[in-house]
C-alpha cells in the first residue's frame, strides 16, 4: 500500500542506496536547517519543533515556499512529510 497521496497537487518521492552508514545518513536528513548546504533546490528552511510526526518546516525551493508536517518518524529507516 502506498503511502503517497497521489491526488495531492504536488506529488514526489525519492529513494537511494548510499554507502553510508544509516545513523549518519538520518543525522544529514534530519538536520533540516542545513537542506540548503546540500541541496541546490532548497533556498531556506526552518524547523518548527522537533523531528517527530506532526512537526511542521516550511521551505523555500524555487518561486514558493511550502509548509510541511512529519508524518512518519522511523530512526533510522524513514521519515516521511506532507
Amino acid at each position: 500500500m502506498s503511502r503517497i497521496d497521489v491526488r495531492a497537487p504536488v506529488v514526489g518521492a525519492a529513494e537511494i542506496d548510499i554507502s553510508a552508514d544509516p545513523e549518519l545518513v538520518w543525522d544529514v536528513l534530519t538536520a533540516f536547517e542545513r537542506w540548503p548546504t546540500w541541496n541546490p533546490d532548497i533556498e531556506s528552511i526552518s524547523m518548527h519543533g522537533d523531528v517527530a510526526a506532526g512537526s511542521t518546516f516550511r521551505w523555500k525551493g524555487g518561486p514558493g515556499t511550502i509548509t510541511s508536517t512529519i508524518q512518519e518518524v522511523e530512526p533510522p529507516r524513514q521519515i516521511a512529510w506532507t
